[in-house]
Protein backbone atom coordinates (compact mmCIF):
# COMPACT_ATOMS: atom_id res chain seq x y z
CA UNK A 1 0.00 0.00 0.00
CA UNK A 2 1.49 3.44 -0.40
CA UNK A 3 2.52 5.23 2.76
CA UNK A 4 1.09 8.31 1.91
CA UNK A 5 -2.82 6.34 1.93
CA UNK A 6 -1.72 4.00 4.73
CA UNK A 7 -3.39 5.10 7.77
CA UNK A 8 -2.60 1.96 9.85
CA UNK A 9 -0.51 4.17 12.53
CA UNK A 10 -3.86 5.36 13.98
CA UNK A 11 -5.42 2.28 14.31
CA UNK A 12 -6.38 2.03 17.66
CA UNK A 13 -5.28 5.18 18.94
CA UNK A 14 -6.76 6.43 22.47
CA UNK A 15 -5.86 9.17 24.40
CA UNK A 16 -6.86 9.62 28.25
CA UNK A 17 -7.77 12.79 27.52
CA UNK A 18 -8.48 12.97 24.41
CA UNK A 19 -10.04 9.76 23.44
CA UNK A 20 -10.36 7.57 19.92
CA UNK A 21 -8.62 9.04 17.04
CA UNK A 22 -11.49 8.69 13.96
CA UNK A 23 -10.45 8.97 10.34
CA UNK A 24 -13.06 10.54 8.22
CA UNK A 25 -12.02 9.66 4.59
CA UNK A 26 -13.49 13.45 3.40
CA UNK A 27 -14.74 16.04 5.13
CA UNK A 28 -15.49 19.89 4.87
CA UNK A 29 -13.75 21.02 7.88
CA UNK A 30 -12.87 18.72 10.51
CA UNK A 31 -13.69 21.84 12.84
CA UNK A 32 -17.23 22.02 11.26
CA UNK A 33 -17.29 18.43 11.69
CA UNK A 34 -16.50 18.54 15.35
CA UNK A 35 -18.75 21.24 15.95
CA UNK A 36 -21.58 19.62 14.61
CA UNK A 37 -21.10 16.47 16.74
CA UNK A 38 -21.28 18.96 19.57
CA UNK A 39 -24.06 20.62 19.25
CA UNK A 40 -25.69 17.26 18.71
CA UNK A 41 -24.25 15.82 21.94
CA UNK A 42 -23.07 12.95 19.86
CA UNK A 43 -20.86 10.57 22.24
CA UNK A 44 -17.99 10.31 23.30
CA UNK A 45 -17.41 13.22 24.53
CA UNK A 46 -13.37 13.67 23.73
CA UNK A 47 -12.41 12.85 19.96
CA UNK A 48 -9.83 13.33 17.55
CA UNK A 49 -11.35 13.51 14.23
CA UNK A 50 -8.69 13.35 11.12
CA UNK A 51 -9.40 13.82 7.93
CA UNK A 52 -7.83 12.20 4.62
CA UNK A 53 -9.09 14.69 2.62
CA UNK A 54 -10.58 18.21 3.92
CA UNK A 55 -12.50 20.34 0.94
CA UNK A 56 -13.24 23.35 3.11
CA UNK A 57 -11.01 24.09 5.91
CA UNK A 58 -10.72 27.39 7.48
CA UNK A 59 -8.02 29.46 9.83
CA UNK A 60 -8.43 32.29 11.98
CA UNK A 61 -10.85 35.29 10.60
CA UNK A 62 -12.60 32.46 8.06
CA UNK A 63 -9.02 32.54 6.11
CA UNK A 64 -9.17 29.16 3.91
CA UNK A 65 -6.50 26.66 4.70
CA UNK A 66 -5.25 24.65 1.38
CA UNK A 67 -5.71 21.07 1.90
CA UNK A 68 -4.30 19.04 -0.63
CA UNK A 69 -4.69 14.97 -0.50
CA UNK A 70 -1.84 12.85 0.60
CA UNK A 71 0.45 16.36 1.52
CA UNK A 72 -1.46 17.61 4.31
CA UNK A 73 -2.82 16.82 7.90
CA UNK A 74 -5.54 18.04 9.16
CA UNK A 75 -7.20 17.28 12.89
CA UNK A 76 -9.61 18.63 15.47
CA UNK A 77 -9.65 17.87 18.75
CA UNK A 78 -12.86 17.55 20.45
CA UNK A 79 -13.17 18.14 24.75
CA UNK A 80 -14.51 19.18 27.61
CA UNK A 81 -12.48 22.30 28.45
CA UNK A 82 -11.55 22.69 32.54
CA UNK A 83 -13.72 25.25 34.11
CA UNK A 84 -10.43 26.81 35.81
CA UNK A 85 -8.33 26.99 32.89
CA UNK A 86 -7.97 30.09 30.66
CA UNK A 87 -9.73 29.40 27.26
CA UNK A 88 -6.86 31.51 26.26
CA UNK A 89 -4.59 28.75 26.48
CA UNK A 90 -6.40 26.48 24.22
CA UNK A 91 -4.91 28.24 21.03
CA UNK A 92 -1.36 27.99 22.56
CA UNK A 93 -2.05 23.84 23.62
CA UNK A 94 -2.23 23.47 19.96
CA UNK A 95 0.34 25.24 18.53
CA UNK A 96 2.76 24.39 21.38
CA UNK A 97 2.00 20.63 20.63
CA UNK A 98 2.84 21.07 17.12
CA UNK A 99 6.56 22.84 18.20
CA UNK A 100 6.92 19.73 20.10
CA UNK A 101 6.74 17.42 17.07
CA UNK A 102 8.92 19.80 15.14
CA UNK A 103 11.15 19.46 17.76
CA UNK A 104 10.84 15.90 17.50
CA UNK A 105 11.84 16.19 13.83
CA UNK A 106 15.18 18.89 15.25
CA UNK A 107 13.29 21.52 13.99
CA UNK A 108 13.24 24.47 15.82
CA UNK A 109 9.91 26.49 15.51
CA UNK A 110 9.37 29.84 15.64
CA UNK A 111 5.32 30.33 16.78
CA UNK A 112 3.91 33.30 15.76
CA UNK A 113 0.73 35.25 17.95
CA UNK A 114 -1.64 33.86 18.08
CA UNK A 115 -1.94 30.51 16.04
CA UNK A 116 1.26 29.72 13.85
CA UNK A 117 3.98 27.53 13.92
CA UNK A 118 6.85 29.09 11.40
CA UNK A 119 10.06 27.49 10.04
CA UNK A 120 12.88 30.28 8.50
CA UNK A 121 9.82 32.91 8.63
CA UNK A 122 7.85 30.42 6.68
CA UNK A 123 4.38 29.19 8.00
CA UNK A 124 4.22 25.28 8.57
CA UNK A 125 1.24 24.92 10.52
CA UNK A 126 -1.66 26.81 11.68
CA UNK A 127 -3.96 25.72 15.14
CA UNK A 128 -8.31 27.04 15.42
CA UNK A 129 -9.73 26.69 18.65
CA UNK A 130 -13.66 26.80 18.41
CA UNK A 131 -15.63 27.50 21.36
CA UNK A 132 -18.85 25.68 22.79
CA UNK A 133 -20.98 26.69 25.91
CA UNK A 134 -23.62 24.85 26.99
CA UNK A 135 -23.89 22.77 30.49
CA UNK A 136 -19.78 22.29 30.08
CA UNK A 137 -17.20 24.17 27.66
CA UNK A 138 -16.44 22.33 24.77
CA UNK A 139 -13.75 22.90 22.41
CA UNK A 140 -12.66 22.17 18.96
CA UNK A 141 -9.10 22.42 18.52
CA UNK A 142 -8.08 22.55 15.29
CA UNK A 143 -4.64 21.56 13.27
CA UNK A 144 -3.60 21.89 9.98
CA UNK A 145 0.14 21.23 8.79
CA UNK A 146 1.88 21.19 5.51
CA UNK A 147 3.57 17.81 5.43
CA UNK A 148 4.62 16.61 2.31
CA UNK A 149 4.43 19.63 -0.07
CA UNK A 150 6.49 20.73 -3.08
CA UNK A 151 7.54 24.12 -3.48
CA UNK A 152 5.24 23.96 -6.56
CA UNK A 153 2.43 22.93 -4.58
CA UNK A 154 2.35 25.56 -2.13
CA UNK A 155 -0.41 28.51 -2.18
CA UNK A 156 1.39 31.95 -3.32
CA UNK A 157 -1.01 34.58 -2.20
CA UNK A 158 -0.33 34.03 1.59
CA UNK A 159 0.64 36.84 3.96
CA UNK A 160 3.13 34.48 5.65
CA UNK A 161 4.75 32.36 2.89
CA UNK A 162 3.94 28.77 3.86
CA UNK A 163 6.24 25.67 3.85
CA UNK A 164 6.35 22.20 4.54
CA UNK A 165 7.81 19.69 6.49
CA UNK A 166 9.20 18.35 3.28
CA UNK A 167 10.75 21.51 2.27
CA UNK A 168 12.71 21.09 6.09
CA UNK A 169 13.89 17.48 5.50
CA UNK A 170 11.35 15.48 6.33
CA UNK A 171 10.41 12.27 5.01
CA UNK A 172 7.09 11.10 6.97
CA UNK A 173 4.01 10.86 5.33
CA UNK A 174 0.78 12.70 6.70
CA UNK A 175 -0.08 9.36 9.41
CA UNK A 176 3.04 9.31 11.06
CA UNK A 177 2.81 12.46 11.44
CA UNK A 178 -0.45 12.42 12.86
CA UNK A 179 0.38 9.67 15.11
CA UNK A 180 3.46 12.13 16.57
CA UNK A 181 1.25 14.94 16.89
CA UNK A 182 -2.01 13.00 18.43
CA UNK A 183 0.69 11.69 21.66
CA UNK A 184 2.31 15.63 21.61
CA UNK A 185 -1.05 16.87 21.65
CA UNK A 186 -2.38 14.26 24.08
CA UNK A 187 0.43 14.68 26.57
CA UNK A 188 -0.23 18.55 26.63
CA UNK A 189 -3.84 17.96 27.09
CA UNK A 190 -3.22 15.49 29.83
CA UNK A 191 -0.87 17.79 32.17
CA UNK A 192 -3.79 20.06 31.24
CA UNK A 193 -6.56 18.37 32.71
CA UNK A 194 -4.52 16.83 35.55
CA UNK A 195 -3.59 20.27 37.02
CA UNK A 196 -4.70 23.00 35.19
CA UNK A 197 -2.41 25.54 37.12
CA UNK A 198 0.71 23.64 36.38
CA UNK A 199 -0.21 22.62 33.01
CA UNK A 200 -1.27 26.01 32.30
CA UNK A 201 2.49 27.93 33.15
CA UNK A 202 3.89 25.00 31.06
CA UNK A 203 1.62 25.99 27.96
CA UNK A 204 2.72 30.02 28.77
CA UNK A 205 6.23 29.47 28.93
CA UNK A 206 6.50 26.69 26.02
CA UNK A 207 4.60 29.31 23.94
CA UNK A 208 6.50 32.66 25.14
CA UNK A 209 10.01 30.83 24.69
CA UNK A 210 8.68 29.61 21.17
CA UNK A 211 8.07 32.79 20.26
CA UNK A 212 11.23 34.83 21.55
CA UNK A 213 9.58 37.60 22.13
CA UNK A 214 10.03 37.81 25.89
CA UNK A 215 11.76 40.65 27.09
CA UNK A 216 12.02 42.14 23.18
CA UNK A 217 10.46 44.94 21.64
CA UNK A 218 6.94 44.66 20.08
CA UNK A 219 4.18 46.27 18.12
CA UNK A 220 0.96 44.60 19.40
CA UNK A 221 -1.62 45.27 16.54
CA UNK A 222 -4.98 45.92 17.62
CA UNK A 223 -8.06 46.98 16.25
CA UNK A 224 -8.10 50.63 16.83
CA UNK A 225 -4.28 51.05 15.92
CA UNK A 226 -0.86 49.26 17.27
CA UNK A 227 0.58 49.59 21.13
CA UNK A 228 4.55 49.60 21.09
CA UNK A 229 6.55 48.65 24.35
CA UNK A 230 8.88 46.03 25.36
CA UNK A 231 6.83 42.56 26.39
CA UNK A 232 7.61 42.02 30.01
CA UNK A 233 5.00 39.64 30.91
CA UNK A 234 2.42 37.38 29.23
CA UNK A 235 -0.42 35.94 31.84
CA UNK A 236 -1.93 32.01 31.52
CA UNK A 237 -5.26 34.44 30.51
CA UNK A 238 -3.65 36.12 27.71
CA UNK A 239 -3.15 39.38 28.74
CA UNK A 240 0.35 40.83 27.79
CA UNK A 241 2.42 43.71 29.77
CA UNK A 242 4.24 46.15 27.62
CA UNK A 243 6.99 48.43 29.55
CA UNK A 244 6.74 51.52 27.41
CA UNK A 245 8.06 55.15 28.59
CA UNK A 246 5.09 56.44 30.15
CA UNK A 247 4.99 52.99 32.33
CA UNK A 248 3.66 49.39 31.85
CA UNK A 249 0.16 49.18 30.42
CA UNK A 250 -1.74 45.51 30.07
CA UNK A 251 -3.54 44.64 27.26
CA UNK A 252 -5.60 41.32 26.55
CA UNK A 253 -4.22 39.17 24.27
CA UNK A 254 -8.09 38.31 22.51
CA UNK A 255 -8.15 42.00 21.41
CA UNK A 256 -4.31 41.94 19.43
CA UNK A 257 -4.34 40.09 16.38
CA UNK A 258 -0.57 40.66 15.51
CA UNK A 259 2.67 41.00 17.61
CA UNK A 260 5.76 41.56 16.19
CA UNK A 261 9.14 41.84 17.30
CA UNK A 262 10.98 45.39 15.95
CA UNK A 263 14.19 47.13 16.56
CA UNK A 264 13.48 49.28 18.86
CA UNK A 265 10.36 50.75 20.68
Amino acid sequence: MDTLDDWSPLAGWRGRALGPAVLLPEVDSTNAEALRRIDRGAPPAAEVLVAKRQRAGHGSRGRPWSDRPGRSLALTARFEWPEEAPLALATWLGVVAVSDVLHEFGLAARLKWPNDALLRGEKVAGVLAEVRRGGAIAVALGIGVNVGHARTELPSDCATPPTSLALHGVREPPPLVARRLLDALERRTAALLEDASRGAEALRDAFLRGSGLAGRPVVATLAEGELRGRLVALSTAGELTLEQAAGRRIVHGAHVTALREVDEV
